[in-house]
């Protein structure tokens, strides 16, 4: 037993006669599939040896917040833990991943308010 969609059934067939013809006719009457474009990322490169830092695991606007005050204060935002990424700042949702690779990596991992710290002094919070 299988079910369909009813709004993909293109047309009910009783009889076993006409499945081929009907087949044929679907098929070449059928447009051809929609090829997506590919879009090329690239990636922007931190040529000015700013400090670059990953927000993870926070809301969308506590995020715009920290993401703005971090660029006001000449670091690199990065969307991803990278081989060149000096901190990662975690909210209350950060994912395992993001923590755990960036301890492999040896990325310093920051909470909110040591990021504050880190803003407001300059001077890198010793308990992370």
């Amino acid at each position: 037993m299988r079910t369909f969609r009813k709004d993909r059934v293109l047309e009910y067939i009783d009889d076993n006669i006409n499945v081929e013809a009907r087949l044929s006719y679907h098929i070449s009457n059928n447009p051809p599939p929609i090829e997506k474009e590919r879009k090329t990322v690239f990636r922007k490169a931190n040529d000015s040896g700013k400090l670059e830092i990953c927000f993870t695991g926070f809301k969308q606007a506590d995020k715009d917040r920290l993401t703005s005050l971090a660029e006001a204060n000449n670091f690199f935002i990065r969307p991803s833990v990278t081989k060149n990424l000096h901190f990662l700042c975690c909210g209350y949702n950060a994912g395992p991943s993001k923590i755990e690779k960036s301890r492999h990596q040896g990325v310093m991992i920051l909470s909110e308010d040591q990021f504050m710290l880190l803003v407001d002094t300059g001077e890198i919070p010793e308990n992370f």
